[in-house]
């Protein structure tokens, strides 16, 4: 159980960190998290100094979202045998994190016309599973 508490507090965690994410804002990721960089007349600069690129971009997406898949799969097996407040708090709070996810994947499909494709495909995958 205190792996699904922490990785509920991780993933809600990245989230506050990108759900203000707007049309030409990048992600990166440092220290373990992925951070919004804001669009500005620097941002490709920076991000060819600090090494990030799109295909990272995809990458760190793919691997959080697992992990949200991960976090939807093992609530769903210890709900049916441990329900206290903290796993009812993750299991109402699920949703909603599932539908924030969904917004910062519409946004980046703005700011990554060209990658809609892919977007698509991580939007249909955590759509489904969870």
């Amino acid at each position: 159980m205190n792996d699904i508490k922490k990785k509920y507090q991780n993933i809600k965690g990245q989230i506050e960190l990108l759900e203000n994410i707007k049309k030409g804002d990048k992600i990166y990721y440092t220290n373990g998290f992925m951070y919004l960089q804001y669009s500005n007349i620097f941002q490709s600069i920076y991000r060819y100094i600090a090494g990030e690129n799109r295909e990272l971009t995809f990458k760190y997406l793919e691997t959080f979202i697992g992990t949200f898949i991960s976090l939807c799969d093992q609530t769903k097996t210890v709900i049916k045998y441990i329900q206290d407040i903290e796993t009812a708090t993750i299991v109402t709070n699920i949703p909603l994190l599932k539908k924030k996810i969904l917004t910062i994947l519409e946004v980046l499909k703005e700011t990554y016309p060209t990658n809609i494709s892919e977007l698509d495909r991580l939007y249909t995958f955590i759509q489904s599973s969870c």
